[in-house]
């Protein structure tokens, strides 16, 4: 858990009272999407368009770093830590990112679309969980976290054949 708070273009993040507060310019994203602490790395990901680009792109700020390094240069929407890597959802599903941002593994699930996906990891790191948004209907789908380092594609139908999910409506 982390507390963060912005101001003039700085965000401050802790980890609780007493603990050291770290500032991360935020002056190279014209745009963020996703600001996310990662605690067990001790690093803050970024999901921004920075200056001069068109898509969010995956960057990272590592504590005691003086600037913002790009994990990933394909389009991000949020993204997660796991293991010695990251997990991302790209516009067309599931992305799971080795330690230098290159693809080791993809799962089509399909556009995350109105809301967003809110990817989460379980705390043992075998599954992913994210919503899955139609119209105001959510409905939360899960995913194994196979940490393999080759490149593989599941279909929408192999991707949720035993993934728990359940469904809720917004009133």
């Amino acid at each position: 858990m982390a507390f963060f708070r912005i101001a003039g273009g700085v965000l401050r993040v802790t980890g609780g009272p007493g603990l050291p507060v770290h500032a991360v310019l935020l002056d190279a994203f014209e745009e963020a999407l996703l600001l996310r602490w990662c605690g067990e790395y001790e690093c803050v990901l970024a999901a921004g368009a920075a200056s001069g680009e068109d898509d969010a792109r995956l960057y990272r700020w590592w504590v005691g770093d003086e600037a913002w390094q790009e994990v990933h240069g394909g389009y991000v929407a949020d993204a997660v830590g796991l293991g010695e890597g990251w997990v991302v959802h790209d516009g067309r599903g599931l992305a799971f990112l080795d330690a230098d941002g290159e693809v080791a593994k993809r799962v089509e699930v399909g556009r995350f679309n109105p809301g967003p996906p809110s990817l989460s990891v379980s705390p043992d790191g075998e599954r992913i969980a994210w919503i899955r948004w139609r119209g105001d209907d959510r409905r939360i789908c899960t995913q194994r976290s196979t940490r393999t380092r080759r490149a593989s594609t599941e279909s929408a139908a192999t991707a949720t054949r035993g993934a728990t999910s359940a469904r809720s409506s917004s009133t």
